[in-house]
């Protein structure tokens, strides 16, 4: 699972290719909750090359549903949601 988008890193450089994928996911169930760390790239190629990450994301207090898919699958359906990933394509 992983994000293709537009992305200004905290160095200001731009990236129209950039890629994220989940590379940590932390659930805790109490509160049911979890945090979600990305590894944002410059281009898919760049992460399957084993490049380095731009840099990384995490997002916090991400709600869940024990009765429902699996955790990585809902983190991953919330994170779209974030207003970072609004003009994103799942690849």
């Amino acid at each position: 699972m992983a994000i293709k988008m537009a992305y200004t890193s905290s160095m200001l450089t731009y990236h129209d290719q950039a890629y994220a994928r989940i590379e940590l996911m932390a659930v805790h169930k109490v509160p049911g909750e979890s945090q979600t760390q990305l590894a944002i790239y410059a281009s898919q190629e760049a992460a399957v090359s084993g490049s380095k990450p731009l840099e990384y994301k995490s997002l916090e207090g991400q709600t869940f549903d024990y009765s429902g898919e699996n955790f990585v699958s809902q983190s991953y359906d919330q994170v779209k949601l974030h207003p970072m990933f609004t003009a994103s394509i799942d690849v």
